[in-house]
């Protein structure tokens, strides 16, 4: 089987300071680009990988978005919700509500607040806590068989699939809990742009598989579900997918269109080398012209620094975010500091490359606003057509 392995980069599951203790997990990691058999690009299986997954997502420390306080999730979560709640409605009321992956439990409060019956599946601390103040009913546990929860009108996850160890298990297993005229809904990252570009930016230990429409709408398929709806998000860069268990059942309008039967693709790996090198080179001939060189949006950096041979620690590379919380932080596994723009403001370094494929207009439009004189490259314009 042809597989594409990135040599040992941040396995990022948090962000550090400086007086936080190691990561009891391993800090660099190898990670393998592989497919399986139905052509889903996915992340070759590691038991030692996964024993670390399996570790981390029980740590008090969670790294999803359903939770309070987290500013870079509040447009993520309020894009989902209108789309969820659409759904919902659509399908009934007083309906009986599982939330796999569940974190914080906001989304799950906010049903309840509508008058439908909600529980939670997530063996997080941050979710067990929020089952204690909220008063909703969580299981400290991964979706397994034979749990004594009863069954459901309704089952969702946001950003859970592309995690998940076995990702037609985990929809199979779902099915099981589903009442005869239930629905499934899922949320997922949209790798279609990197895979359509042959991009590594989507690269992330804990993320096991990478969907596209297609991609998405045939594992669902192959779990046996109907009537399956793919639309990509508003915000962001996820797809929303709907399916039913019972071919009478449709929740679209007139416009909406039923996921089609394509092949899912996937990257060529060939060419992923080959744009490895390229982006690689590009890095390196701007810190040789400049001296110095900011990267923004530098976790999806991270794949390509792992080709520099000092990637992750050298001080001529300096990480620039403007997400409040990741603020003088640091990815486990490197020693570049993640600045915002007041400290681009006071020392520009001679060269800003943008990383995100999503947000590449809008962090665009940011460093101009910002007045920063640096010049500006994309990752799009290394990689693209």
């Amino acid at each position: 089987m042809e597989t594409f392995e990135i040599e040992p980069f941040p396995l990022y599951w948090r962000l550090r300071s400086e007086t936080d203790s190691a990561s009891p997990v391993p800090e660099l990691y190898p990670f393998i680009f592989s497919k399986d058999s139905d052509g889903l690009l996915v992340q070759a299986r590691d038991p030692k990988l996964l024993s670390v997954l399996n570790d981390v997502y029980s740590l008090d420390y969670n790294i999803g978005y359903i939770q309070e306080g987290y500013g870079i999730a509040e447009p993520y979560l309020s894009d989902f919700w209108q789309y969820l709640e659409r759904t919902v409605a659509t399908h009934g009321k007083n309906l009986r509500i599982l939330e796999v992956g569940c974190g914080g439990a906001l989304l799950l409060d906010r049903l309840r607040g509508l008058g439908h019956s909600v529980v939670g599946i997530d063996p997080s601390p941050l979710s067990e806590r929020a089952s204690k103040a909220l008063g909703i009913e969580i299981h400290k546990s991964m979706l397994a068989e034979g749990m004594d929860i009863g069954t459901f009108d309704l089952i969702f996850s946001m950003d859970v699939l592309e995690h998940a160890f076995d990702p037609h298990s985990f929809l199979t297993i779902s099915a099981d809990y589903l009442r005869d005229d239930g629905i499934v809904v899922t949320s997922v990252p949209d790798a279609g742009p990197s895979i359509e570009l042959n991009d590594l930016s989507c690269a992330m230990h804990q993320h096991l598989q990478y969907f596209s429409d297609e991609s998405l709408a045939s594992l669902l398929r192959g779990a046996g579900f109907l009537n399956i709806l793919v639309e990509k998000s508003s915000y962001g860069g996820s797809l929303y997918a709907t399916a039913a268990r019972k071919e009478s059942l449709w929740w679209g309008t007139s416009s909406s269109r039923a996921a089609d039967s394509r092949p899912a693709g996937g990257l060529d790996f060939e060419k992923l080398r080959v744009n490895l090198r390229a982006v690689a080179e590009h890095l390196t001939g701007l810190l040789d012209q400049h001296g110095s060189l900011g990267i923004y949006a530098p976790l999806r950096a991270l794949p390509y620094l792992s080709e520099l041979e000092q990637g992750f620690t050298d001080s001529r590379i300096r990480f620039i975010d403007d997400t409040g919380r990741w603020h003088r932080r640091f990815f486990d596994g490197s020693s570049i500091a993640i600045e915002n723009f007041e400290d681009v403001r006071r020392s520009p370094p001679g060269h800003i490359a943008v990383f995100s494929l999503t947000f590449e207009e809008a962090l665009l439009g940011k460093i101009s606003a910002a007045g920063l004189g640096a010049n500006v490259s994309t990752l799009r314009e290394v990689i693209g057509p």
